[in-house]
């Protein structure tokens, strides 16, 4: 929480309250954000199998979050190995995991590179 005090987002914030959903600059409001911030991403994590968070709200970083933070791989695709990946899985259904991750829809298609992959996909089975 105290780090977030420091970025800009929390800047952003106090200049304009309503934008995110809270009516005034309150220190109850902005606590009252804060804090579900902080649980709603606890919570995200978690349910990737990034993190674990204990009964007494203490936080242990989980082998799927070591990895993500290391390759710099977002939580939602770390969720996607977790639900999808399995002992028995053959190569095209690895390739089809790999592939669904979101890191893939930040890839941008160069002009024209959209007209290559369709001859691609007609000419390669």
């Amino acid at each position: 929480m105290d780090y977030l005090t420091w970025t800009y987002w929390f800047r952003r914030v106090l200049k304009n309250p309503t934008y995110y959903g809270i009516d005034s600059t309150e220190p109850d409001e902005i606590s009252a954000l804060l804090s579900d911030t902080v649980e709603d991403s606890l919570a995200d994590l978690e349910a990737a199998g990034c993190v674990e968070v204990d009964e007494h709200g203490g936080v242990r970083a989980l082998a799927a979050g070591r990895v993500a933070s290391f390759y710099y791989l977002q939580h939602t695709t770390m969720g996607v190995f977790a639900d999808r990946m399995g002992p028995d899985m053959g190569v095209p259904d690895c390739i089809d995991v790999l592939t669904s991750v979101p890191e893939y829809d930040e890839l941008p298609v160069r002009h024209n590179e959209d007209q290559l992959n369709m001859t691609l996909n007609d000419d390669v089975r």
